[in-house]
């Protein structure tokens, strides 16, 4: 179905997207390697690999078969915004802080429609890199999620990036009374524990809203 020249095509894709392999990966939420390989036609294009480039970026699927017509269907740059993806936050006890460093490591395009969707503010929205399995199964170690930095105040039972002492982590918050929260780990063998606000030092940084997902 896919021709060799898919290769070329998907290349000239991450080009015009201003992409890395591990940047196109991150948003299919594929492989860095399979990127790699489709693009020196070392591996064959599944019809469902394609359609989820053309769903995601809005190709043409016409030109992404044949090379025939134009890459976009519309203009690209209305509905595409690079989001910065900064480094990994633990989903256990280690400490990272993204918010603080200002050098993202890789840029995500993403579609303006999709953010809207899931409310997320456009100019406070990052991608973080998750490690750990305290959140499993609900987020994986190596998933990414989109963190709105602007989203700080709580919302009942919804996940957040929180920094207790100077620890980062991502947990699900839940209120209690007097100010009280719980923090929850979705993992069952580690236990939750509460935060009380005159006496813990802690900040809600950013509320979770997205995920990607590398499903190989």
């Amino acid at each position: 179905m896919f021709s060799a020249d898919f290769a070329s095509r998907l290349k000239a894709i991450r080009k015009k997207l201003k992409l890395t392999q591990q940047g196109l990966a991150d948003s299919l939420s594929e492989k860095q390697t399979k990127i790699k390989d489709i693009e020196t036609s070392k591996q064959r294009v599944s019809p469902e690999f394609a359609y989820k480039v053309e769903k995601l970026y809005n190709i043409d699927f016409k030109w992404l078969l044949t090379g025939e017509g134009d890459m976009f269907r519309g203009k690209m740059d209305e509905d595409y915004i690079e989001i910065p993806v900064f480094c990994e936050v633990e989903c256990s006890t280690d400490p990272c802080c993204y918010i603080d460093n200002k050098h993202p490591t890789d840029y995500i395009n993403m579609s303006k429609t999709l953010l809207k969707q899931i409310n997320a503010n456009i100019t406070t929205s990052h991608i973080i890199k998750v490690r750990g399995d305290s959140m499993e199964p609900v987020i994986l170690d190596r998933d990414k999620v989109l963190a709105d930095s602007s989203k700080k105040q709580l919302l009942n039972n919804k996940i957040y990036i929180i920094r207790v002492e100077d620890t980062l982590m991502v947990k699900r918050l839940q209120k209690l009374p007097k100010g009280i929260i719980n923090v929850i780990s979705e993992n069952k063998k580690y236990n939750s524990y509460t935060l009380k606000p005159d006496e813990d030092n802690y900040e809600v940084c950013a509320q979770v809203l997205w995920l990607s997902r590398d499903m190989n």
